[in-house]
């Protein structure tokens, strides 16, 4: 939340909160890391019962 970042900034200041020594691959590329996320979303709200069902006849 927005009312977090005080607390966040005083933290990063104190040296308590400090960046990472390694990031995997993965979270290097925000972009891309946006897409599989939002792809995975949209992937796990399908109903694939009923897909196989209302394509049973073309597949």
């Amino acid at each position: 939340m927005i009312e977090d970042m005080k607390v966040l900034v005083d933290l990063v200041e104190e040296g308590t909160v400090i960046a990472p020594r390694f990031l995997p691959p993965q979270f290097r590329d925000l972009s891309g890391l946006s897409s599989w996320l939002s792809f995975s979303r949209f992937m796990s709200s399908l109903n694939f019962r009923q897909l196989e069902q209302d394509y049973a006849n073309i597949l």
